[in-house]
């Protein structure tokens, strides 16, 4: 990070997978392991930081799963590893020189990220509890999630500490939704609710949940913002990559005994996925998923597939107290919340005439009813960019008029162009998840190019549930009847039972 190069690069397409996290160096930085789908990879690190001598160790299934180890870390002692087996619901035990399987230890549902805290483990489990007779659930490969009962996403999140040395499980932490991410700082472990926009803080010497932070940076506004990492600047600042937001929270944390305090929030690439403060550099190293957006390699006719994000990792000096409300601002007006928040109001003209689309929540509408006809995987320019109302690129179209005349005579009798409706979709996995839920979690964003639990275009995988529900749930918080022809629907009926 010194040089700011990248000095190699391994394509996965070479039979290393992408997982779910999971780089662990050892002590001496001679060795790194990476956890792939059903096994992990052990490196040799020469001394100019490459990696070489690649050694494949299986990690065990359970009929037919493949283990899908996530986190790592080393256990206390260091001679051995633990990691999550994300796809079994264990958290395995290894030997550091071979990593032979010493024993497994089951844990919750989906477990992702563990550290180390005065010898014992903890484990963030993603999916929650396990489920118990009577409990509703909805099934995640092959796991049932303990769900609620308005939209079948997991209502439970929960931190599972055990001791590694015996296999014992010491208790279990009950926290906020969709818990990915975990850090250690004294005698407490902060854990990232992604699914809830908060921040857990288990105390390790009581046991139980000292504090809870709120950071959804948006008030009012439903869970969107995504935590993904944490990480310590200092020893009272603790720094939470927010996905969605597109930043870098910093709250101030003195103890347990003291309420944590919004410092301020640093900008980012796009969906900061990872973050780490490098004390050396004494800067802050953040991964950005999609980094950049559709930068990459250039498809036909120049243009860019959604498939080419270009990721992005990014190192930040620490900001200074004077520097935060500027930086603060900046993420304020790259995400445009000031304008969120005054489409939020309620609109002082209500009452006033009707019109087809209304400014603000509350406005009256000319629109009785909305029918949603989705077409997948092109762009907008790839088909309309030759429509000479709209704010296209005609350079950029691939399946003009003369390819899809219906899609065009459609365009053009249905009135307007939504040639400014942008959208973070990209492939049919998030995109079916972003039109009917309006938001996509930590976990499928996680999953993108990595789909081992599954593939959840049309339903399937709890996981892949918000908790903020889909159109038809608000549709009918709202008193407005949906129907549904495809969207999440595996099949049909009628009420005389006929159907497919």
């Amino acid at each position: 990070m010194v040089n700011h190069k990248v000095i190699q690069q391994l394509n996965p397409s070479q039979g290393w997978g992408a997982s779910y996290g999971g780089l662990l160096y050892s002590p001496d930085g001679k060795t790194l392991w990476a956890a792939q789908p059903g096994n992990l990879q052990k490196f040799a690190v020469n001394p100019d930081g490459t990696l070489a001598n690649p050694v494949t160790i299986p990690m065990p299934g359970v009929n037919g799963k493949d283990p899908i180890p996530a986190g790592l870390t080393y256990a206390p002692g260091g001679k051995q590893i633990l990691a999550t087996l994300n796809g079994t619901n264990m958290l395995a035990v290894l030997d550091a020189d071979t990593g032979a399987v010493i024993r497994q230890i089951p844990v919750g549902n989906a477990p992702r990220d563990v550290v180390v805290e005065d010898g014992h483990a903890f484990i963030a489990n993603q999916g929650g509890r396990t489920a118990q007779p009577g409990d509703k659930t909805n099934k995640s490969y092959g796991t049932n999630i303990v769900t609620n009962d308005e939209n079948g996403s997991p209502s439970t999140g929960t931190v599972s500490e055990v001791d590694p040395a015996t296999g014992t499980l010491i208790r279990s932490y009950d926290t906020g939704l969709a818990p990915s991410a975990l850090a250690v700082h004294g005698d407490n472990v902060f854990v990232a609710n992604s699914n809830s926009d908060t921040v857990s803080v288990i105390d390790t010497k009581t046991g139980k949940v000292g504090q809870t932070i709120n950071v959804n940076p948006l008030p009012g506004a439903p869970a969107s913002s995504s935590p993904t990492s944490l990480t310590m600047l200092d020893d009272t600042h603790l720094a939470v990559a927010l996905g969605q937001a597109n930043a870098v929270a910093v709250y101030e944390f003195k103890d347990q005994q003291t309420p944590a305090s919004f410092q301020g929030l640093i900008p980012t690439g796009w969906y900061p996925g990872t973050v780490q403060y490098d004390k050396a550099l004494g800067q802050l190293v953040v991964a950005a998923q999609k980094g950049e957006g559709s930068l990459g390699a250039p498809g036909a006719n120049g243009g860019h597939t959604v498939y080419s994000d270009l990721g992005l990792v990014s190192t930040i000096p620490t900001p200074t107290p004077e520097q935060l409300p500027e930086m603060t601002k900046q993420v304020w007006a790259n995400n445009q919340w000031d304008q969120a928040l005054a489409d939020m109001k309620k609109d002082p003209s209500k009452g006033k005439d009707a019109v087809a689309i209304h400014r603000r929540d509350g406005d009256p509408s000319q629109i009785k009813h909305v029918f949603m006809i989705v077409k997948e995987n092109r762009t907008y320019d790839q088909v309309l960019g030759d429509d000479k109302r709209g704010n296209g690129d005609p350079a950029l179209t691939e399946y003009g008029a003369a390819t899809t005349p219906n899609h065009h005579a459609l365009a053009s009798a249905a009135g307007p162009l939504l040639d400014n409706t942008y959208s973070c979709g990209t492939m049919s996995a998030d995109g079916h998840q972003w039109l009917t839920q309006a938001t996509v979690d930590e976990y499928l964003t996680r999953s993108i190019g990595n789909y081992h639990r599954s593939y959840p275009y049309n339903g399937g995988e709890a996981l892949a549930y918000s908790a903020t529900g889909f159109l038809w749930d608000n549709a009918a918080a709202h008193g407005v009847t949906a129907n549904d022809w495809g969207e999440y629907t595996k099949h049909w009926t009628d009420k005389a039972g006929n159907g497919s």
